[in-house]
């Protein structure tokens, strides 16, 4: 659902958080600083904006793992 809220924001031209895909792929590949500081900043700016859920943040920390 905030994939598509996000979209439509920037198709408004309004900004938006990275869509969970992206956050999840840049987490995956180890860019963990990265990651950090965007959830961070969402988190001030719009703190009840849902990124990732519990599993795909599991299955991205194991993809870092292997």
């Amino acid at each position: 659902m905030y994939d598509g809220i996000g979209m439509a924001w920037k198709k408004m031209g309004k900004a938006a958080p990275p869509d969970s895909r992206t956050f999840l792929e840049k987490l995956a590949a180890g860019d963990v600083a990265w990651a950090k500081q965007t959830h961070e900043e969402l988190i001030k700016s719009q703190p009840d904006w849902l990124l990732f859920n519990e599993n795909d943040l599991n299955s991205a920390c194991y993809k870092m793992h292997t």
